[in-house]
């Protein structure tokens, strides 16, 4: 179920300090000391990862434990999309199933040098630590789902936010506004969302549900809205009376049109994170919904790149839900970055990271678009404006 909502003992709303998504159903030349197992050069650094969306160290092995050629094993995505079946309720075995799926090999780069699952824009840590875990090789190659240890959360949600983070960054020239934020992201928390306060992204875990850090598309997409608003903090203190609605006992969870209101944007942003790090499989949350079908948010399916429907069909459809039209603004930008095709995709994610500064709470579909044609004229004199000309047209925008 989506929600959204402040943490708070008297569960008080404050869109401005929290955005809570979900409730749960370089510089400096890449080294390698050997006795520092996955200490990396810092974000950016010439011989990261970079770039590249998927780096050639990391594939799937099921040796991955007991192999010296990966940092850490880790979940392809998330558990749906890894095994391509839902994930038991019996906890014996969800974590034979977890343990299973977790054979994604990976390197871990830009780790600050320090011995701590962190760099300068993340610190991934537990609820119950004082810091960033250590990154010893028993603790790199946990399994998941341990009841005494989150061990296994942490390096899985380090690995796809720092992989979205140098992606993003290397591709828009030093765009990603959360560089150099160092958001704190707890993998144990009894919430889900990104408190603006605090700047904290926390990922919910409990025994009977699982947990939220298992996703990396969903901590990709927190990742994207933590981004948002590190971009223009000020301006999304609030958010439009007029252009939103309370619904489902939700404060402005709503938009009053199929023009989009800000909150829709605003979970349009980390649909589009996650959607780009996962092109070819871009159904988002499958490991949340836990069905084997793509997650449905107000009877629309969480998949951008299938998602062909007008605003006002969406809007009609999820009865204005905010999270539905959100992803009709993200799909709007994947129509645009796909059309623009491999050469110039970059080009579209430099001015999706650089619009975001522009954002605020008052911002509907037209005028975020509008916003993003600035930048395009900016940085390429336009050459990208008709085609979101031609995507807001066959959005009925």
């Amino acid at each position: 179920m989506m929600k959204s909502g402040k943490a708070t003992t008297n569960i008080a709303l404050s869109l401005a300090a929290i955005v809570l998504i979900f409730g749960y159903q370089n510089c400096g030349e890449f080294y390698l000391d050997a006795l520092k197992v996955g200490q990396f050069g810092s974000l950016g650094a010439a011989r990261s990862a970079g770039g590249v969306l998927v780096p050639s160290t990391d594939k799937i092995d099921a040796n991955c434990l007991t192999s010296t050629a990966y940092d850490a094993c880790i979940i392809k995505q998330n558990p749906v999309a890894a095994s391509n079946s839902p994930l038991s309720a019996n906890a014996t075995t969800r974590r034979s199933q977890l343990a299973s799926q977790a054979i994604y090999g990976v390197k871990l780069t830009s780790l600050s040098g320090n011995g701590r699952l962190e760099n300068d824009v993340l610190s991934v840590q537990s609820i119950n630590s004082n810091g960033a875990m250590n990154t010893s090789p028993i603790n790199l190659k946990s399994t998941p789902a341990a009841t005494d240890s989150s061990a296994f959360e942490q390096v899985n949600a380090y690995y796809w936010m720092n992989r979205a983070a140098e992606y993003f960054d290397a591709r828009t020239k030093g765009a990603l506004p959360a560089k150099g934020k160092k958001i704190r992201v707890i993998v144990d928390d009894t919430i889900t969302g990104y408190e603006t306060e605090s700047n904290t992204i926390r990922l919910k875990k409990t025994e009977a549900s699982g947990a939220v850090a298992w996703n990396g598309d969903v901590s990709i997409h927190i990742f994207g809205v933590a981004n948002l608003m590190l971009a223009n903090p000020n301006g999304w203190r609030t958010l439009s009376a007029t252009t939103h609605r309370t619904c489902n006992a939700i404060d402005k969870g709503c938009c009053t049109a199929a023009a989009g209101c800000a909150n829709a944007i605003r979970f349009g942003v980390g649909e589009y994170f996650a959607a780009s790090m996962f092109p070819d499989r871009t159904r988002i949350g499958e490991g949340i919904a836990n069905t084997g079908n793509p997650q449905s948010i107000g009877g629309v399916a969480r998949n951008v790149a299938a998602l062909s429907s007008t605003a006002a069909q969406v809007f009609s459809t999820a009865s204005g839900h905010a999270h539905a039209l959100g992803l009709v603004y993200a799909s709007v930008w994947w129509k645009v970055r796909e059309t623009a095709g491999s050469a110039a995709s970059a080009e579209i994610d430099r001015i999706f990271l650089e619009h975001l500064s522009l954002l605020d709470g008052t911002d509907t579909f037209r005028t975020a678009i509008s916003k993003a044609k600035s930048v395009d004229a900016r940085l390429y004199n336009g050459r990208h404006s008709g085609k979101f000309d031609t995507e807001l047209t066959a959005r009925g925008l």
